[in-house]
């Protein structure tokens, strides 16, 4: 199993914003047949961060649904549509958790 997580701060004020674009990009995952994102929040810390979370089985259909989505148009339109939402001075930073079923050789 391979988890894919998408961080961002969102601009305060702007977090329906944030769900309505998640919200956008889900429907084009949907669309597609790819994982969807589920939205998380931490409930301590800094305030606005949104995290976009998927699953994929392995690390070839991760790799699949992220080459599809780079290749379309309509979906990289939805992911750009978002890119004003980040707060001023921040950077989203992306992760990729795989788990482990097995001993090291």
């Amino acid at each position: 199993m391979v988890r894919y997580r998408y961080h961002l701060t969102i601009t305060p004020g702007r977090f329906n914003d944030g769900l309505k674009w998640t919200r956008a990009m889900n429907a084009d995952a949907k669309k597609n047949g790819w994982a969807e994102f589920k939205i998380m929040s931490p409930g301590f810390g800094s305030i606005n961060q949104m995290i976009l979370e998927s699953e994929y089985s392995d690390l070839a259909t991760y790799e699949k649904y992220q080459n599809e989505f780079f290749q379309n148009a309509e979906a990289m339109a939805t992911f750009r549509s978002g890119i004003d939402l980040s707060a001023h001075g921040t950077l989203p930073w992306d992760e990729i958790e795989i788990l482990i079923e097995q001993d090291l050789a």
